[in-house]
C-alpha cells in the first residue's frame, strides 16, 4: 500500500539560509510543498504581532499573496522572526501542524515542532529538538572530479557578524597551497566574497576554481565527497551546517574577525568544535567527525 504524501507550506522571509531550513524538513519527511513568501508593511505591524501571539489573537497583520481556502496542509513550516506569528496563523486556518526551524523566541505560543540549535538553547521551547547546526539536506550535483588527493577552500565574506580581513584571507589561500603541493586544491568563492579577492582568485591557479560573480554554481557537494579536509570560512552557519553532517571531508574552519564579542555565531562554532565535528584552522589540520541529521529525524513520527 502505498502511503499518501504529506503536504505542507513553506513560509519564507526571502532569506535563502532559512527558506532551506524549511525544505530541508520537507525533503527529510517526504513531503511536497510551496513556498509563501511572507511580510510586514512596517516595523510596528511586526512589534504587534509580539503582542497578538502573547493574547493569542491571529489575524492577517503581514503581507502575503492569497492561498486558495480550500488548500489543504499537513505541515506549515518556517524559519525566521519575520515568519513565526503567519506560522502559528496559517497552522489555525489550516488546521495543520506548525514547524519553527529555529528558536522562535519572542513568540510566547505554542508551536507542535521546533528545531533549535543547541548553541541558543536557553531561548528554545521546552518541547524543542536540539541539534547543534542548522537542519540541512544537499542537493547532489556534479561538477568536477579529483584524480587523487584534494581539498576544498570555501570562501564567504562580509556579515553581520564576522568582518574579513582581505588580506589575511589571500596569505591563508597561499600558505594552503604551500602546505597541500601533493594535493588536488579546488576553491569556490561565494555572493559575499569580496571583490578584491576574487581578482585575488582569477590570477591564482587551482585545479578546480569556481568565481561566484562569473558562474553561479555551488560546487559544495563535490567538494564534500571527494576532498579528505574543506576549508570554510566562519560567516555562513549554511555551508558549514552542510559540511559538518554530509560527505567525508573534515570540516576545517577559517575563523573571521568578529564584530562583536561572544555572539550565537562565535557559541555555534565553540559548540561544533567541542563536539568533534569541526577544527578552527590554526595553520593544523584535524580529522573530523559528522553529525547523522537521520538519526535525529528518526525521533520524530509524524
Amino acid at each position: 500500500m502505498q502511503t499518501k504524501l504529506k503536504n505542507a507550506l513553506i513560509l519564507s522571509d526571502g532569506r535563502k539560509g532559512h527558506e532551506s531550513q524549511s525544505i530541508a524538513f520537507c525533503k527529510y519527511f517526504e513531503c511536497e510543498y510551496e513556498i509563501l513568501r511572507v511580510s510586514y508593511a512596517n516595523k510596528f505591524l511586526k512589534t504587534l504581532s509580539y503582542v497578538l501571539a502573547f493574547l493569542g489573537i491571529w489575524i492577517k497583520i503581514f503581507k502575503s499573496k492569497e492561498l486558495d481556502e480550500n488548500s489543504k496542509f499537513d505541515f506549515i513550516v518556517s524559519a525566521g522572526s519575520t515568519t513565526y506569528y503567519p506560522l502559528k496563523y496559517f497552522s489555525c486556518k489550516f488546521n495543520a501542524k506548525s514547524v519553527a526551524m529555529m528558536s522562535p523566541s519572542g513568540y510566547k505560543t505554542g508551536f507542535d515542532i521546533v528545531f533549535a540549535m543547541e548553541h541558543d538553547a536557553k531561548n528554545a521551547p521546552k518541547n524543542a529538538i536540539l541539534i547543534p547546526i542548522n537542519l540541512t539536506c544537499l542537493e547532489e550535483k556534479h561538477y568536477f572530479s579529483p584524480t587523487k588527493k584534494a581539498i576544498g577552500i570555501v570562501i564567504g565574506g562580509d556579515s553581520k557578524h564576522y568582518k574579513m580581513d582581505e588580506r589575511e584571507i589571500e596569505n591563508t589561500i597561499l600558505e594552503l597551497k604551500n602546505s597541500f603541493k601533493e594535493y588536488e586544491i579546488l576553491i569556490t568563492t561565494s555572493p559575499r566574497t569580496p571583490k578584491n579577492v576574487e581578482e585575488f582568485l582569477k590570477q591564482e591557479e587551482f585545479d578546480f576554481k569556481v568565481i561566484y560573480s562569473q558562474k553561479q554554481i555551488n560546487p559544495i557537494y563535490d567538494f564534500l565527497t571527494t576532498c579528505e579536509y574543506i576549508f570554510i570560512t566562519s560567516d555562513s552557519t549554511s555551508m558549514i551546517s552542510e559540511a559538518v553532517s554530509f560527505g567525508k571531508a573534515s570540516v576545517q574552519v577559517l575563523k573571521l574577525k568578529s564584530k562583536e564579542k561572544n555572539t550565537k555565531f562565535d557559541r555555534f562554532l565553540e559548540n561544533l568544535e567541542n563536539l568533534g565535528l569541526i577544527h578552527i584552522y590554526d595553520k593544523s589540520v584535524k580529522k573530523t567527525a559528522k553529525f547523522d541529521i537521520k538519526q535525529t529525524i528518526k525521533r520524530l513520527s509524524l
